[in-house]
């Protein structure tokens, strides 16, 4: 093997891991106490589900019915999606593609991973009440700051040996960094979402005006120095607003102990892992996705745009290669005693996109840099899935759900559209009448959802004390394979009429 002078030892800490990207993971009830509010035939609707499903990906919003027929549309379009799921039956065709069952296969290793940090992490986590009390009082503490981000660990050592020869004069030293009077400002609060040791480095100790902090590493060839240009305490006293502050410190704390826990448990899985680089692959392979990249103009733009979410474009690049390919046979790179060809390749990307650190690749240089970050964060993830696996996280009531409700999503918006088709085929009536096809597949489900009324059961009480805001939010998990929050919306039905359940069983 050509091995690349790089010898990159996989002693991983995710500086960049933020713990958002296990939002569900992290703020779900555990799986014991969910509470079901529907149940379709062996399908089943959970509150969350609901709540998310509404809130966390853009729907159609109908003014003229109200928060509440709005939230009854919402529950008739989750219902008629297990419906199709299940009529679409066990030997669906798109259950049989390679593609769907690699696309599943990564929607559930990725909510085994989430697991394993709500395990190993989330749930490890102790807070000190004198530390919380401590956080609380430097909670009402906002800075203004001035501040500069250095793209370069040499450059950002250069500064510290700077800061270390000027200890009595760091002021100085940051305002030669740039033109003082076109520093960029930034206002920040205690609740604001910021790297761990951005926020640590604020609020474990009071500062003061003219005050000079880092540089901090908050990534891969990321830092970022701050000056303190101002400061005042927002003080107040007692009452709701106390309770919220207390509450946003709890979970911030919270959060930032279990990001520390987390990248402590990933380096002790990764130690004395380390990755070699057969040279030329790399290079072939860097030529490759980097080609598809530069080649992406408007009209590819435009086709990726209207595919977003399905694959990323980068990924691509391999599917060219058709099985046998001789190129697919050559060793890419190896790890802990391990081979992998390109074909190995090809297929961990079936079921874990690459995802990038930094979207700064302007250069061939500058891209192959990330894209062997993201080889080697796939890598990371791969013996993160072994853990998983080994302490049987598949079986886990909130990974199964997750999965159920991905397969359901994906079934059903197939079918539906395959339906539509079937509802077309043959009629003349659907090229003379724009409306005519609605109405035939409106009457369709209609007559289908009415035929399920045995089997449905819905928690109506329980339905009713939700509340939705209808606000439209786009809800992404950073730095991972699938980024969305939940599955597009089941655009089924504008019905909000649940009369249809009055016959279904409910309860309180």
């Amino acid at each position: 093997m050509n091995k690349s002078r790089h010898i990159i030892t996989l002693l991983y800490a995710a500086a960049t891991m933020i713990v958002l990207s296990f939002f569900f993971c992290s703020r779900e009830k555990p799986a014991s106490t969910e509470k079901v509010l529907a149940k379709i035939s062996d399908r089943t609707i959970h509150v969350n589900e609901l709540k998310y499903r509404a809130e966390f990906i853009p729907h159609p919003i109908y003014p003229a019915q109200g928060k509440e027929g709005n939230k009854k549309i919402v529950l008739n379009n989750l219902i008629l999606e297990k419906i199709f799921a299940i009529e679409a039956g066990k030997d669906y065709p798109l259950k049989k593609l390679e593609t769907y069952q690699a696309y599943m296969k990564g929607i559930k290793e990725q909510g085994m991973r989430e697991q394993l940090y709500y395990k190993e992490a989330f749930e490890k986590v102790k807070l000190d009440s004198n530390e919380i009390k401590k956080a609380y009082r430097l909670a009402a503490r906002e800075y203004k700051l001035g501040f500069y981000t250095i793209y370069s660990d040499s450059m950002a050592n250069k500064i510290n040996e700077r800061i270390v020869l000027n200890a009595g004069n760091v002021s100085r030293v940051f305002d030669r960094l740039g033109d003082p009077d076109r520093v960029p400002i930034q206002e920040v609060k205690y609740r604001d979402p910021d790297h761990y040791r951005i926020h640590e480095a604020l609020y474990s100790e009071p500062l003061q005006q003219g005050q000079v902090i880092g540089p901090i590493k908050i990534g891969d060839n990321h830092h970022i120095i701050m000056k303190v240009l101002d400061w005042r305490d927002n003080i107040i006293f007692g009452g709701e607003e106390a309770q919220i502050r207390w509450n946003q410190v709890v979970e911030k704390m919270t959060s930032h102990e279990a990001t520390k826990l987390w990248m402590q448990y990933m380096t002790e899985v990764m130690a004395g892992k380390r990755v070699d680089f057969d040279k030329d692959v790399f290079k072939r392979l860097v030529d490759t996705f980097y080609a598809v990249m530069v080649a992406t103009e408007e009209q590819e733009k435009k086709e990726i745009l209207q595919n977003f979410g399905k694959k990323k474009p980068l990924d691509l690049a391999l599917d060219g290669l058709a099985d046998g390919n001789e190129f697919l046979k050559q060793p890419f790179f190896k790890v802990d005693g391990q081979v992998w060809t390109v074909e190995d390749f090809k297929k961990a990307l079936m079921s874990h996109p690459l995802v990038y650190r930094s979207q700064e690749m302007a250069t061939k240089r500058a891209f192959a840099r990330q894209f062997r970050l993201a080889v080697i964060d796939m890598i990371r993830d791969h013996f993160l899935t072994k853990e998983a696996y080994a302490e049987g996280l598949e079986k886990s009531d909130k990974v199964q759900r997750t999965v159920q409700m991905w397969e359901d999503a994906t079934i059903a918006t197939k079918y539906r559209d395959d339906l539509i088709k079937k509802l077309a085929e043959g009629d003349t009536l659907v090229g003379k009448d724009p409306t005519y096809l609605t109405r035939k597949f409106d009457k369709y489900v209609t007559e289908l959802q009415l035929s399920y009324v045995p089997k449905i059961h819905v928690d109506l009480a329980e339905f009713d004390d939700i509340e939705l805001t209808n606000i439209p939010m786009f809800a992404l998990q950073p730095q991972v394979p699938y980024p969305f929050a939940v599955p597009s919306f089941p655009q089924i039905t504008q019905e909000s009429d649940l009369s249809y359940l009055a016959n279904s069983k409910t309860k309180k």
